[in-house]
């Protein structure tokens, strides 16, 4: 099984902080596919994990369709909705 390298920011603080920089951790998919739960959930995009576990309510899709990335990449997924927004 190949291992993908990915870095952790934390989801809704508005930017990366003095801290994000400092305590940036490399995780494996395994790691990762293990954050799948409502009160654990880690999302994949571009490279980057977002703990998106106490965010996903207030998803503007919902808390189901943020929830089914928890675990897994979503990086195409949020390319194509953000390339049809600025089309718009």
């Amino acid at each position: 099984m190949c291992v993908f390298i990915v870095r952790s920011v934390a989801m809704g603080k508005g930017g990366w902080t003095d801290a994000d920089r400092a305590n940036l951790h490399m995780y494996t998919w395994k790691e990762v596919g293990e954050h799948t739960q409502r009160d654990d959930r880690w999302i994949v995009i571009d490279g980057y994990i977002y703990d998106v576990t106490s965010w996903a309510k207030r998803h503007p899709g919902g808390e189901k369709i943020i929830g089914g990335y928890a675990g897994h990449d979503a990086s195409v997924s949020m390319s194509y909705y953000y390339r049809r927004i600025r089309c718009i």
